[in-house]
């Protein structure tokens, strides 16, 4: 059974990305939880089902987050693996490139509720894959996101070894380029409320 309960996500705080809330982590993991830019994030393959977990809290309101979050265009310009992305109403077109491999996807996103983020992958090499978000207010400005996808396949387009090894590199890269926007575009924000102060 995964440690996290829900999807995709990546935070920061003032001093860096905490990731792995001691909430959602086994007990061996606890204690990496206090260590500044420490990031979590488990992919399983087996029996035919990749999951990807990852797991993590944010200084900054949930309302803060999911907005910035569901600011899909901008990924291009956070990180540079992400080529393309195209946003259509709820469907998202993006090509990702990384190891050597190119990915063309459509995804179709919704939000549910006030919290909840909900990805289905139409088309491409995860074609089938299921991503569920959900972001928790701690109070104080601070936020946790849970996330979870999971793919369930016949047959994997790419090889197990590069499939696991490359998407956890890829989700940690993806994690440090978002939480220094993210701390950044909260930074700014105060900022600009504050009248120049942060």
């Amino acid at each position: 059974m995964n440690i996290v309960k829900y999807a995709f996500l990546l935070i920061i705080c003032p001093i860096g990305a905490v990731w792995a809330s001691s909430d959602c982590l086994l007990p061996k993991e606890k204690e990496k939880f206090e260590k500044p830019n420490y990031i979590y994030s488990a992919v399983i393959n087996k029996s035919n089902q990749l999951e990807i977990d990852l797991c993590g809290q944010v200084s900054a309101p949930k309302e803060f987050v999911l907005k910035r979050l569901t600011d899909f265009k901008r990924y291009k310009e956070i990180n540079s693996f992400v080529k393309s992305v195209e946003v259509k109403g709820s469907e998202i077109s993006v090509k990702v490139s990384f190891l050597g491999y190119e990915m063309n996807s459509k995804i179709v996103w919704k939000q549910v509720r006030d919290s909840e983020l909900y990805f289905d992958v139409k088309t491409g090499v995860f074609k089938g894959m299921k991503i569920k978000l959900k972001v928790v207010d701690l109070q104080r400005r601070r936020s946790m996101v849970v996330m979870q996808s999971i793919y369930k396949y016949t047959k994997l387009k790419i090889p197990d070894l590069i499939l696991e090894s490359g998407i956890n590199a890829l989700a940690k890269q993806f994690a440090r380029n978002m939480q220094n926007w993210l701390s950044l575009e909260y930074v700014k924000a105060r900022e600009n409320q504050n009248g120049g102060e942060p």
